[in-house]
């Protein structure tokens, strides 16, 4: 994705859907009608980044490895999106993220499950853990 390889040069503070146009050889026109506005684009981003390391995470059997796997990404991201996982609520409106809300809320989904799954397999783990937390929070 042009975009994300423009969040890398220029930060997510610097570039602009202009510099996604310019990188990706299309007018500016063109890349509006994909993007609405350049919060548009970073929530596309966003997901997408999310979505592309989360998947990227090895299956284990341990929720400790797992974990360890999940803060050697946030590295990575921090170190490949300089500032991004800091910055980018910051350039999102309450509207954007209701309209992409349903987006989110799929991805977030899939790292539940992706998590539970991991938690569900750990044999160090009680079996009961996931319905204990449940019981005390209701």
């Amino acid at each position: 994705m042009v975009s994300k390889e423009c969040v890398k040069a220029k930060g997510i503070n610097g570039f602009g859907m202009r510099d996604v146009a310019n990188s990706s050889g299309f007018a500016l026109g063109t890349v509006c009608n994909f993007f609405i506005d350049k919060e548009t684009m970073i929530i596309k981003i966003l997901v997408s980044t999310w979505k592309d390391y989360i998947t990227s995470i090895p299956s284990t059997d341990s929720f400790m490895d797992y974990l360890l796997s999940v803060i050697s990404i946030m590295d990575d991201i921090e170190s490949t999106y300089p500032n991004f996982i800091k910055t980018h609520p910051r350039h999102i409106s309450d509207s954007k993220v209701i309209i992409d809300k349903e987006m989110v809320d799929r991805e977030l989904h899939n790292i539940k499950d992706h998590i539970t799954s991991t938690i569900n397999r750990d044999k160090e783990i009680r079996e009961d853990l996931l319905s204990i937390n449940k019981r005390e929070s209701s």
